[in-house]
């Protein structure tokens, strides 16, 4: 249960578009996020990014913060967890894509020997 009076104030002033509210919500909380974020990235640039991404679904969500059901500080660290794991998960996909390209690329230099480069240029106009 959220019992921060300045912490109420400042949710229920962002949730009336005052900047004064937005202002203490990220003062108050972005080396926690950046903390959760350096955890799950450990990349300084990359954790930024997603500081200000968690922060941008924090600001959009703040709406649906119900402070009877627990802490503000509880609920913007589900908030970030989730926004870096979706992170990764696309960062997974394209990591992968990218472990293939390399795989690919170091069989045909195994395979270089074998085959000549004209012989590969012939395979690969065939893909």
């Amino acid at each position: 249960m959220e019992t921060n009076p300045h912490v109420i104030t400042a949710i229920s002033q962002a949730l009336q578009g005052i900047e004064q509210g937005f202002h203490y919500l990220y003062k108050s909380n972005n080396r926690s996020i950046m903390l959760i974020c350096m955890r799950y990235l450990n990349n300084k640039e990359e954790a930024e990014d997603l500081m200000q991404d968690a922060f941008v679904q924090i600001f959009r969500q703040l709406h649906q913060f119900d402070g009877s059901k627990g802490t503000f500080y509880n609920w913007i660290y589900t908030v970030t967890v989730n926004t870096v794991l979706q992170h990764l998960r696309k960062k997974k996909l394209s990591f992968t894509d990218i472990l293939n390209n390399e795989a690919l690329q170091l069989t045909m230099a195994n395979d270089q020997d074998i085959i000549s480069d004209l012989d590969l240029q012939a395979i690969i106009s065939k893909l």
